[in-house]
């Protein structure tokens, strides 16, 4: 009888301690999320609304898009030109019109201008994708740097950027500070254009 209590006595210690382990581990968790939370303070931006915003890009967005379109005109009256020239060579050809040493000749002529408008086509269009390039790692650039210099005293351990793509599905508005930094940012390229001005 006594040894069947003292097994007894025994379990229940047992079972008393294991509750008091799960509970300080339970507490020791949430103590650690707390710190954590403390610690890594975390924000993001949203990258889609920050550039669509920001005059930076606005701007240099607008040239090159003017600067597009007039290429574009350009090349189009180039083309009608030449396609209006390829038919008239064609219709003379076709009434014999011509001799068939200067038929060749004019062929020739407008291969020769066929395969320059080609090339000049094709070396325009890599010029303003190269000049978009530029221009969108230029406002990323000012952007990160704004962004550096905003969180210099370390007030975020982590800013994310996001986008419509992602990668945050979810997330506490409080922690979105987009507005902030088009905020800045629309205030220090300001500056930057009054500075250049007043260089000028």
């Amino acid at each position: 009888m006594k040894k069947l209590m003292f097994f007894a006595l025994a379990a229940l210690t047992m079972v008393s301690c294991d509750n008091k382990g799960a509970k300080s581990t339970e507490t020791a968790s949430t103590d650690s999320l707390a710190q954590l939370e403390a610690v890594y303070d975390i924000a993001y931006v949203d990258m889609d609304v920050l550039v669509a915003g920001y005059d930076m890009y606005i701007e240099k967005n607008a040239e090159l898009e003017k600067k597009a379109e007039q290429v574009d005109k350009n090349l189009t009256t180039r083309g009608r030109k030449l396609e209006k020239e390829i038919m008239d060579f064609q219709e003379k050809i076709q009434n014999g019109l011509v001799t068939r040493a200067k038929a060749a000749e004019m062929e020739a002529n407008l291969q020769k201008k066929s395969e320059a408008y080609e090339a000049d086509r094709v070396r325009i269009i890599e010029e303003l994708q190269e000049e978009q390039t530029v221009m969108l790692n230029n406002v990323s650039f000012a952007i990160e740097n704004f962004i550096k210099g905003y969180n210099a005293e370390g007030r975020y351990k982590m800013i994310l950027a996001n986008s419509s793509a992602g990668p945050i599905l979810d997330a506490d508005p409080s922690m979105d500070i987009t507005q902030v930094i088009l905020a800045g940012l629309n205030a220090q390229y300001a500056e930057q254009k009054a500075g250049e001005a007043e260089s000028k």
